[in-house]
């Protein structure tokens, strides 16, 4: 607009002078290219405005960017550490483990010489061991301990307590098909056990939470048939009114 008014300014001084009719094509020549000027110029502020606000876009973009990769590299290292303590913590447990196989081994040489009768007194060292493991928590090695125990004293009168108390092992961290599978075992080895009720009560529910419905129902009321008096019978009817 300032162009146009500066034009119109000289316009309006020859307009005065009386010599509009001779300038007067050339001004308005002059005045049509400050217009087109004028636009040139607002269009070009106008593409800088544009382009800034790009750049700023951008910008916010990458440092989001940024900020999401500090985060994932700090989750990865808060990953590795955990790693690299459970490792730590294997290797713990493993140590353990070697150590009490040895002191076994130890024992059952020392008995075999003395000749003395020592072997369940051994048996139940062991299973007393993995049994303070389990309700510590150390799941892992409690059942290395009873699968350790059942190969060292397949004819103990504990070998049916040891093969149930795997099975307690993955229920008590969760890992229900592994669960099913040693309380499964336990009923095809221990029939005569008196924990019978209690293995079948654990399988149902092992089946229950794989979602093996059919099954869960079918070892739950085996369980009501065989046991019909005792509690686990009781508990096999809640859960068997609980799924209908």
């Amino acid at each position: 607009m300032r162009y146009r008014a500066a034009s119109l300014c000289i316009l309006a001084f020859f307009a005065c002078s009386g010599g509009v009719s001779q300038f007067e094509g050339r001004f308005a020549e002059h005045d049509q290219r400050l217009q087109d000027l004028e636009s040139t110029v607002q269009q070009i502020e106008q593409e800088k405005r544009a382009q800034g606000s790009g750049i700023k876009r951008q910008t916010a973009e990458v440092r989001l960017a940024l900020s999401n990769i500090d985060e994932l590299v700090a989750r990865v290292d808060a990953m590795t550490q955990d790693l690299d303590q459970r490792q730590q913590d294997v290797a713990v447990l493993l140590d353990d483990l070697t150590s009490r196989v040895l002191r076994l081994e130890r024992n059952s040489s020392a008995s075999s010489e003395s000749g003395t009768p020592q072997v369940e007194a051994t048996a139940k060292e062991v299973f007393d061991r993995a049994r303070m493991d389990l309700d510590a928590g150390h799941l892992e090695l409690a059942a290395m301990g009873f699968k350790s125990f059942i190969e060292q004293f397949p004819q103990s009168v504990l070998a049916d307590d040891a093969q149930f108390m795997i099975g307690e092992c993955h229920y008590a961290g969760d890992r229900f098909g592994d669960a099913l599978n040693e309380y499964m075992l336990f009923l095809d080895q221990y029939p005569t056990s008196d924990k019978m009720a209690r293995a079948m009560l654990k399988a149902g529910i092992c089946l229950l939470n794989l979602d093996r419905e059919d099954r869960a129902v079918s070892m739950l009321r085996r369980l009501m048939e065989e046991y019909p008096g005792s509690k686990e019978a009781r508990l096999a009817r809640e859960r068997l009114s609980e799924i209908r």
